[in-house]
């Protein structure tokens, strides 16, 4: 996918140094089954901890799947799921499982208009009311609320309410208190210090082969070619360096450290752009972190730090910087807008859209990222229709994209052609 930052001619050679992101990078998940795991999980925490109705939420194979999406906004105020174009239109809009009219949608956004526009434009980040679905990780989020909106409305409806801030009768709970317990869940989940019920750091990293895809054997080759090209190649992601290490063996083999110079885990990203926070050697917790060593893995940080540890180990002024992600939020936009790196973003729905790798030989010997049970979620479907255009124009996912990254591939596996991406070996 092209960019308005892509030079004619996007060639890896050109950094001195290349990031990668994990979940959703290096590691490419079976996404049926990850969902079902998030689904089961969010469903005994709101039942357990936050005490709903087990009745109200349907079983994760009869669930509202198409909800399923990458790149529309949760109103958590109204209870509202809303497809934006790039210019701030709302293009589509559902109350729940409901769709909302043209002219419902204008009584309750002036001129069809996302109130946050211009603010989104310019961090893109969640604001306000207005949460943002950037990735695939909070499908089931959404799939759960819109369950309980549609309970909601149940109890009030006999009130007429109006589509705006609701309360039960019996509860006074509202769509955002809703909302609020369903995220308090997800981030239960992705804790790395679990509570005594289980957690994703047990379940995927212990066991990750029903959740995870090996890498296949050419990206492993393509990634030692980066070393060999004498490329800083480092690891920077927000999960655990336990978990990461976890994942990192089950993809990559027994070797997985001669693959990277460093690695940098919980560095929680975007924040990790933006804020001040020092490094912690994983291995001397008290100690300073004043140099980054080989082989070494670190936690938490900043870009402010990092840049200057980075030219150290480089022996580099100014290295230059090539991030690799798979969220425009966490990993693209503040990478090339705040660090003026280099920004790839990986893209799934380009694949299941008709995106096809530049060598023929290498879609036959790949491993297909997006099998058919998954193709459901990542790409087009009857809901929300494409994830790049709506009525011949720009989705607002879309524009971002094009103008926050240097370019855009389905998966990490179709870089490892030479002929688009070429690394002199040696």
């Amino acid at each position: 996918m092209n960019s308005k930052r892509q030079s004619e001619n996007f060639c890896i050679n050109e950094y001195d140094a290349v990031g990668f992101d994990l979940d959703g990078c290096l590691l490419k998940y079976k996404w049926n089954a990850f969902f079902e795991l998030l689904h089961h999980y969010l469903t005994t925490y709101l039942t357990k901890v936050k005490h709903y109705d087990p009745s109200h939420i349907q079983p994760f194979n009869d669930g509202w799947k198409e909800v399923m999406f990458r790149g529309f906004f949760v109103d958590t105020k109204r209870g509202n799921l809303l497809l934006v174009l790039g210019d701030g239109t709302i293009e589509r809009a559902f109350h729940g499982k409901v769709s909302l009219s043209c002219d419902r949608i204008t009584s309750i956004y002036p001129d069809a208009k996302l109130p946050v526009f211009e603010q989104i434009l310019k961090n893109f980040v969640s604001a306000d009311e207005y949460h943002m679905i950037d990735n695939y990780f909070e499908g089931p989020l959404v799939m759960i609320f819109t369950d309980l909106i549609t309970t909601i409305d149940n109890k009030v409806c006999k009130q007429q309410a109006q589509l705006s801030v609701m309360k039960s009768l019996d509860t006074g709970i509202t769509y955002q208190k809703v909302w609020d317990d369903i995220f308090s869940g997800y981030l239960d989940f992705f804790d790395p210090e679990p509570t005594d019920m289980a957690s994703r750091f047990i379940e995927i990293s212990v066991n990750p082969a029903p959740y995870g895809i090996p890498c296949s054997r050419h990206l492993k080759n393509w990634l030692k070619c980066l070393k060999a090209a004498n490329k800083c190649v480092f690891l920077m992601t927000s999960s655990t360096v336990t978990f990461a290490k976890g994942i990192l063996h089950y993809i990559l083999g027994e070797d997985y450290n001669d693959y990277f110079d460093f690695g940098i885990g919980r560095a929680g990203k975007p924040s990790f752009f933006s804020c001040y926070r020092k490094f912690v050697d994983v291995d001397d917790r008290q100690a300073v972190v004043t140099k980054i060593e080989a082989k070494k893995w670190y936690e938490f940080g900043c870009f402010g730090i990092f840049t200057g540890l980075l030219g150290t180990f480089t022996g580099m002024t100014k290295p230059k910087v090539l991030y690799i992600g798979d969220s425009i939020k966490n990993d693209a936009f503040p990478a090339s807008r705040v660090a003026h790196w280099g920004a790839l973003l990986i893209l799934e729905a380009m694949e299941v859209e008709g995106c096809e790798s530049p060598d023929p030989e290498k879609n036959n010997c790949h491993c297909k990222i997006v099998d058919d049970e998954d193709a459901l979620y990542v790409g087009s479907n009857p809901v929300w229709g494409s994830f790049f255009l709506n009525n011949g124009k720009d989705t607002l996912f879309a524009r971002v994209v094009k103008e926050a990254s240097d370019v855009a591939i389905p998966w990490l596996d179709y870089i490892s052609g030479k002929s688009l991406f070429p690394i002199k070996c040696g």
